[in-house]
């Protein structure tokens, strides 16, 4: 995690609320380039949309609680 999102995921441990709209998901760049690379792979015509997120969420907090307050 660089140091931008590390300060980021700090900030909303502290207030939920900051990044609420975004179920306080987020994505490493290096994470992004490779599920590009692996979408582009896939054989024939056509797309479907997918989400590509960490598997963790910014706040050490369960969620539940969480998405009440925010």
């Amino acid at each position: 995690m660089d140091e931008r999102l590390r300060a980021f995921a700090t900030a909303c441990a502290a207030d939920p609320g900051l990044h609420a709209r975004g179920l306080w998901a987020y994505l490493e760049v290096g994470d992004a380039a490779r599920a590009r690379l692996l979408a582009l792979q896939v054989p024939g015509p056509g797309a479907l949309p997918v989400l590509v997120a960490a598997p963790t969420t910014l706040v050490p907090h369960p969620l539940r609680p969480v998405a009440r307050s925010a």
